[in-house]
Order: structure tokens, then sequence, then C-alpha cells
């Protein structure tokens, strides 16, 4: 899993700050490298293409019900949120949460 470090200098998008990411040490635990609250469709396809393109994808969602969820339909509303959103969908769970993912993500083990 990789994560993501902030660079100091800002992208500027129509009027939107987008701060610029940079690959981080892959394992380094999520609380090192925050992300944005909001991510651009633009800045996920640039985190997935330095992953293993061979790889499943998969959600983690609740730190209280770490499951691994399987990914549905992509669906892009064009009004949501005023300027359009993209939704990820989720199919159903496969099994519990690795250790080592919860702990990447900065989750408490069970």
């Amino acid at each position: 899993m990789s994560t993501y470090d902030r660079v100091e200098e800002p992208q500027v998008n129509e009027g939107i700050f987008e701060p610029r990411l940079r690959p981080a040490h892959v394992g380094s635990p999520a609380s090192e490298a925050p992300l944005p609250k909001i991510i651009t469709v633009g800045q996920l396809l640039h985190q997935l293409q330095t992953l293993d393109p061979d790889l499943p994808v998969y959600l983690a969602v609740n730190p209280d019900w770490p499951y691994v969820h399987r990914i549905g339909r992509l669906v892009e509303d064009r009004q949501a949120l005023g300027n359009g959103a993209v939704y990820i969908a989720e199919d159903g769970q496969e099994d519990v949460l690795p250790p080592d993912v919860r702990t990447q993500l900065g989750w408490p083990l069970a």
C-alpha cells in the first residue's frame, strides 16, 4: 500500500486549492501522510498509477468494522455538490482487513 505526502507548492485548478501529492515510503502509517478530505479523480489516478496494475483493489471503510469491501459501480453525477462528483459503490465484503493494513491506516487493532 502506498501513501502520499503533501508537497509545499499547491496547485490551483479553477480556483480550487489542491495540494500536490508525492509518493511516501511504502508502508508508512497513514497518520504521517494525510490526504485532503476530498480528492479529485486525477489525484486518485495518480495514486493508483504508482501501484502494481495487476493487484485487486478493495475498500477499507470503517475502523470499527474493519472488513475488506469489494468495489462496485462508478457513477458520475455532473450536478452533485455544485461542480459534480464521482461515486464509488461498495459491492459486498470479503474478509477481515489484515492487521498490517489496519496499522498502515492508523486504525486500532481489535
